[in-house]
């Protein structure tokens, strides 16, 4: 299988060694004519469109089709799906329990958080309302804090009255209080903040374990961070492989054990495992599986250490 020339904006600066083919394999799927959309795949949903509608392909080989009218608004690696109808009312799709539909009333706001929950809002100065995956009520988030993506069991919030920057529970308690001027989502028990030095790396203890000295940070999953000054930093504290070095940091992103990174994968020590083939590639799951594009077709790859 031939190797192609990387698109141009998505060119790494190195030069893409020889892989070995018996470190991954290609399953090609049936779409029944339909397209995969390659942006909005996850590890384990495939959203297909077809010439007037749009379906989701799941990784066991089952689909889910919505009722007519319903929008695609959003899904996640929790398997959650939420659509739109012409009324305005929401529903939420959980793909893992045989795409059971989890419907609400029309909100002034819906949002997927991660960690198998979402959030409703009937109106902008209403309360919103935590959910987890079966639609049941958690917890009425009150107070001026502002929620974002939970993940790790923590979600970054808006303290409004001191206009910094905290993490809360599912609950809506304070965490790690509110001392930062901005903060990313946890991410594989790390989240990127900024404090006066520049930004720096916590865990969900809210202990610092790179200090806050970067111009920037962008989280690559796992304990792995790319910073702007042209670094490669691990917030576990492990040696960061000299391979790292080669990559610019565009493009990367560890999912599963492997970085996909545009059109092909690498492994934890930044060694390809595929060649520079792909047209797309999706988030890798926990069995190494994922969904790729070759050629105009769809296929499921499975990497190998």
């Amino acid at each position: 299988m031939a190797a192609r020339l990387i698109r141009p904006e998505l060119r790494q600066e190195f030069t893409l060694k020889t892989v070995d083919d018996s470190r991954y394999t290609l399953t090609p799927l049936d779409l029944k004519g339909g397209k995969a959309d390659g942006d909005w795949a996850t590890s384990s949903l495939l959203p297909v469109t077809y010439e007037d509608h749009w379906a989701l392909y799941r990784a066991d080989g089952t689909w889910y089709t919505p009722e007519e009218g319903m929008v695609f608004l959003d899904a996640n690696e929790d398997g959650l799906v939420m659509m739109q109808a012409a009324d305005d009312t929401y529903a939420v799709v959980d793909s893992s329990r045989d795409w059971t539909a989890v419907p609400f009333t029309p909100n002034w706001s819906c949002k997927l958080l991660g960690d198998g929950n979402f959030i409703s809002q009937a109106s902008y100065d209403a309360d919103p309302i935590l959910h987890d995956r079966t639609g049941a009520a958690i917890a009425t988030l009150t107070g001026d804090g502002h929620w974002d993506v939970l993940s790790d069991g923590l979600a970054p919030c808006l303290d409004e009255s001191a206009r910094l920057y905290g993490f809360v529970d599912t609950k809506g308690e304070w965490v790690i209080p509110a001392q930062y001027i901005e903060v990313k989502y946890f991410r594989d028990g790390y989240a990127a903040l900024k404090q006066e030095g520049g930004w720096g790396v916590i865990d969900t203890t809210g202990k610092l374990v790179i200090p806050c000295a970067q111009p920037s940070l962008e989280h690559r999953g796992g304990p792995w961070f790319y910073s702007s000054s042209g670094q490669w930093l691990a917030a576990d504290g492990s040696a960061v492989p000299a391979a790292a070095s080669s990559y610019n940091g565009q493009n990367i992103t560890l999912t599963g054990d492997y970085f996909l990174c545009g059109t092909y994968y690498l492994d934890r020590n930044f060694q390809p495992v595929t060649p520079q083939i792909f047209d797309w590639t999706g988030p890798v799951d926990e069995n190494g599986c994922a969904f790729v594009g070759l050629d105009g077709a769809t296929y499921r790859i499975t990497l190998k250490a």
